[in-house]
């Protein structure tokens, strides 16, 4: 069980929460972001794998929507951030807002106790502490003001016209190459795990 699961089990972790953005609003180039912890708007650090600081800037924001369910469709998150100032704006390199649609969202939650100074910092050329990575593409604006602007996110594999490549997912079939574990085959000739009985077409 990992460090931060064994804190979140405990009655009081003895930390806050904490949630990071990681916005690729261009190849190789990144804005790094949060909402703030409470009234200290001072910015963070946070290490990426391989130990590497990086700074993340307290933006007023909002996210809705971030809940995962077993049943139904994918979510469907909101992010509204504050651009009072064009602090948005800057922070994505001055392009407009707009062309952010398309671009990658990664979502990073630890503890305040595992950022960088903090008692549970891992120190450099040690691995984050956090959970599980969560990754959105931006799907669209959904509405724009003067002092904010919100998106509405989605999972890369729900958006419109975008397939598994390479190969057709057929139900009850498998077409991969190592299929041959049949129970028709005797365990000498057994190939890969897929039990699928080649002899039904």
């Amino acid at each position: 069980m990992t460090d931060i699961a064994k804190s979140l089990q405990k009655q009081d972790p003895g930390s806050a929460l904490v949630i990071l953005y990681e916005l690729e609003y261009a190849t190789n180039s990144k804005a790094y972001f949060f909402a703030g912890l409470n009234e200290n708007t001072s910015a963070v650090q946070f290490r990426e794998t391989g130990g590497t600081a990086r700074s993340y800037t307290a933006i007023p924001l909002e996210a809705t929507g971030f809940e995962l369910s077993s049943d139904g469709s994918a979510a469907r998150p909101e992010l509204s951030i504050g651009n009072i100032g064009g602090v948005l704006s800057s922070a994505v390199g001055n392009i407009p807002l707009e062309d952010l649609v398309g671009k990658r969202l990664t979502r990073r939650t630890t503890l305040e106790k595992y950022l960088v100074g903090g008692t549970g910092d891992s120190g450099s050329g040690n691995p984050p502490v956090e959970f599980p990575k969560i990754v959105y593409i931006i799907d669209r604006v959904q509405t724009k003001t003067v002092a904010s602007i919100t998106f509405e996110l989605a999972a890369p594999f729900d958006l419109a016209v975008i397939t598994l490549p390479r190969r057709l997912i057929v139900g009850g079939a498998c077409p991969f190459k190592y299929k041959g574990a049949a129970a028709s085959v005797s365990e000498a000739n057994k190939v890969g795990g897929c039990n699928w009985d080649e002899t039904i077409i």
